[in-house]
């Protein structure tokens, strides 16, 4: 299925879409209604990935298989509802969007949501409405790729910021850095590990 230069809406309450395959210029826009789930199954046996090439607003429920999943150039994942996938990768130019109704399928509790690798390589955007809580294994910033969160709980494992990236917290939001590659890695405003503002290297 390709989408360009427009909104695709999928009818049908109560329903569930597999797609094998989303792709496109990150200009179309794919909406699901209440009640429906999309799942994006990789038709391949030799993909790992499920890459996303087109913008999607998601109201209700997400699910990809394998639970791999990769946003592309100027795609917007837009998840408003529920989302499963546990290693995401945030391409150049792509955004990953998360609001206040988002939630994880793994976990029952509301304002957490969690990764087992989330990863924002160079020019990517993450947005994240106040509140949340992201929790997992992994969170990587690549280099020069500037990240500012506002207002939320991290708890991770290992973050990784590499030489040349920020990661800018401001507001409420507690950092466990577990591991820090050398480099400009920064916090500013509170959130800092070790106290507001501070940044510790292990």
């Amino acid at each position: 299925m390709r989408c360009g230069y427009s909104i695709l809406e999928v009818l049908g309450a109560s329903t569930t879409i597999n797609f094998g395959r989303v792709f496109g210029d990150g200009t179309g826009t794919l909406i699901s209604q209440e009640g429906q789930t999309l799942l994006f199954e990789t038709d391949l046996p030799t993909t790992s990935l499920c890459v996303l090439e087109c913008s999607i607003e998601v109201t209700i429920q997400l699910q990809c298989f394998p639970p791999y999943l990769a946003i592309d150039h100027n795609a917007h994942l837009s998840v408003r509802g529920k989302l499963d996938a546990q290693t995401v990768y945030v391409e150049k130019g792509g955004t990953l969007e998360f609001f206040k109704t988002t939630q994880c399928i793994q976990l029952t509790e509301a304002n957490k949501f969690f990764f087992t690798d989330l990863t924002l390589k160079k020019g990517a955007s993450f947005i994240v409405a106040d509140g949340l809580t992201i929790s997992g294994g992994i969170f990587e910033v690549k280099r020069d790729v500037t990240v500012r969160m506002e207002y939320f709980n991290i708890s991770t494992s290992q973050l990784i910021v590499e030489q040349g990236a920020v990661l800018d917290v401001s507001g409420q939001g507690p950092i466990d850095p577990g591991h820090a590659s050398a480099g400009n890695a920064q916090t500013r405003g509170g959130g800092g590990h070790g106290g507001p503002g501070v940044w510790e290297r292990q």
